[in-house]
């Protein structure tokens, strides 16, 4: 039988699990994730995090997670993620400090910190999906218009921006089954 203890280490990543659709979804559709939206995600997880770290989980997490904050709010200052982008990333990484999903990595220890694991699924997941759409806006931009653009340019005249919570659901979806 599951204890409390356990069943609140499942939380994190079920429930972002649970919120990806929707947020891809709202992303695509709308280009806008409302924060009232995020809401539930954010006060089931805060008494899921209070148990594990009243229970022993080792406060090194909340380090990674402090450092992946300054890092992905450093990210939105230089422009790669937009608002909600963002927003989700850094609920992530506070939110999923295991991975209980996983049967390799059930454990509480730091070397398997599904943070650190994340952070390296979405680099490799964010540069794929920068060639993709980066050869997809390609031939349409440039047989319209003769302009040379940049890099920069060619990847945010996607349609209205691109959709950066698909590769953000590629790289946890990854990580959880990975991880």
């Amino acid at each position: 039988m599951i204890d409390y203890i356990h069943a609140a280490a499942y939380v994190g990543v079920v429930s972002v699990l649970l919120y990806l659709i929707p947020l891809c979804y709202l992303d695509i559709q709308f280009r806008r994730i409302p924060n009232v939206f995020l809401l539930p995600l954010i006060v089931g997880n805060i008494v899921a995090l209070f148990v594990l770290y009243t229970n022993g989980l080792w406060v090194g997490y909340l380090i990674i997670s402090a450092l992946l904050t300054v890092f992905f709010t450093a990210m939105f200052l230089f422009k790669a993620f937009k608002g909600a982008d963002a927003k989700v990333l850094i609920l992530i990484s506070w939110f999923c400090p295991v991975n209980m999903l996983n049967p390799f990595d059930n454990s509480f220890e730091i070397q398997h910190s599904f943070q650190i694991q994340f952070v390296a699924f979405l680099a490799g997941v964010s540069l794929l999906w920068m060639i993709y759409v980066y050869f997809k806006n390609r031939k349409a931009i440039d047989l319209v218009t003769s302009d040379k653009q940049t890099l920069f340019q060619k990847f945010n005249n996607y349609p209205r921006g691109s959709p950066w919570m698909i590769p953000i659901a590629i790289a946890f979806v990854l990580t959880v089954v990975l991880g």
